[in-house]
C-alpha cells in the first residue's frame, strides 16, 4: 500500500532530487532508502507548488492555479490518487471533503442538494 512517509512545508522548489534529499536527511528521513510505495512530499512556503519524491526520483510536480493553495489535509491521500506520472488532486480533495463533511455526500460519493 502506498503512503506518505513525511511532509515538508516551506521547501525550496528550486531544489532538485539531490537538494530535496539533503533537506529530508537533516530531519532523519532517508529518501534513497524509502520502501516501495513510500513517498515524501515537499510543499513550498506559498503552498502553491508540490513535489512528490520516491526512493529514486521526483515522480510528480504540481503547481496550483493563481490564487489557489494546497490543502495539507489532501497530502495523506495523494498516493491513492497517483497513477505513476501525476496525481489527481481534485479526487484527493473530494476524499478529504467526504471525510470531514460526510453529510454533504450520498452513498455513491456525489454531492447532495
Amino acid at each position: 500500500m502506498s503512503r506518505v512517509v513525511r511532509y515538508f512545508a516551506d521547501a525550496d522548489m528550486r531544489a532538485g532530487y539531490d537538494g530535496l534529499t539533503r533537506i529530508a536527511k537533516k530531519e532523519d528521513v532517508d529518501i534513497p532508502n524509502l520502501g516501495q510505495g513510500e513517498f515524501v512530499v515537499f510543499v513550498n512556503r506559498q503552498r502553491n507548488k508540490m513535489k512528490l519524491c520516491t526512493q529514486n526520483d521526483i515522480v510528480a510536480y504540481m503547481r496550483m492555479g493563481r490564487g489557489q493553495k494546497i490543502d495539507p489535509r489532501v497530502i495523506q491521500y495523494l498516493p491513492r490518487y497517483f497513477d505513476g506520472k501525476s496525481f489527481d488532486y481534485d479526487a484527493a480533495m473530494r476524499r478529504v471533503l467526504q471525510k470531514y463533511f460526510p453529510t454533504f455526500f450520498d452513498r455513491r460519493g456525489s454531492l447532495t442538494g
